[in-house]
């Protein structure tokens, strides 16, 4: 009988809770939370093994919601594991045991979803966070509450120049730091405002980079840079197609 629950189990076709308790072993449930980790919910404290636990929580972060909190202190790598699977599982890891979150589980919270930023405490966020919720989410900095105090204030303005353009929301954009980047990274001239593209920019970005003629708009195509970079015959013909097309049909 035990193996044909097993079996049921395993193809879905019944959760934990179709099993009579007194039928349960920790097999049976360890099949059952292989299945669907939310299933420990149904899981007798007698069969709530280490084993069991971790399966659990491993399939389903939200799982973690159902395991004591003396377990969880004694194995925090659990509560690291479970942020880090899925994107929404910070706020029930909060919700079940905020007291033992540290900053190694805000970070691994972060790269699973920038988004997360926003449910970080102001006394854990740090550059580290900050840069990597960017890259994970471009969207991500802008709901987080920058301003709730000095602190937060000057960190911002000390992150936001290092975050890639590729990344930073253009409401935190400048023309200086616009600048900077292309300077390094010719063809993050891609992700510069139209705004902000002028003569500097664009020699800024070619003299980088000279694959970044392909984001070179066609009323800077009679600058001397663009043209003798063109002439010079060292990068392919398709990345500025664009330019000579437009002069063809100007």
């Amino acid at each position: 009988m035990s193996d044909n629950y097993i079996s049921q189990l395993r193809a879905g076709e019944i959760g934990l809770l179709e099993v009579p308790k007194a039928a349960k072993t920790h097999a049976i449930c360890l099949a059952a939370v292989n299945r669907n980790g939310l299933d420990i919910y149904h899981v007798p404290n007698h069969f709530r093994s280490e084993t069991v636990i971790w399966a659990a929580v491993y399939q389903n972060p939200a799982a973690i919601q159902y395991v004591d909190k003396s377990f969880l202190q004694q194995n925090p790598e659990l509560i690291k594991i479970a942020a880090s699977r899925k994107a929404d599982s910070l706020k029930i890891i909060q919700k079940h045991c905020a007291e033992l979150i540290d900053y190694s589980i805000y970070l691994s919270a972060i790269r699973a979803s920038g988004a997360n930023i926003r449910l970080v405490p102001d006394e854990f966020i740090t550059e580290e966070l900050l840069l990597i919720a960017a890259e994970n989410d471009p969207s991500a900095l802008g709901g987080i509450r920058f301003f709730s105090n000095q602190k937060l204030a000057e960190l911002i303005k000390s992150v936001v120049p290092k975050i890639s353009l590729k990344y930073l929301p253009d409401h935190y954009k400048t023309y200086e730091i616009c600048l900077n980047q292309v300077s390094k990274q010719g063809r993050l001239l891609k992700y510069v405002p139209d705004a902000y593209v002028d003569e500097k920019m664009v020699e800024a970005a070619i003299s980088s980079n000279g694959w970044a003629i392909e984001y070179v708009p066609l009323t800077f195509s009679d600058l001397s840079c663009v043209n003798d970079l063109i002439v010079s015959g060292n990068i392919p013909k398709q990345l500025y197609s664009h330019i000579e097309s437009g002069l063809l049909y100007a």
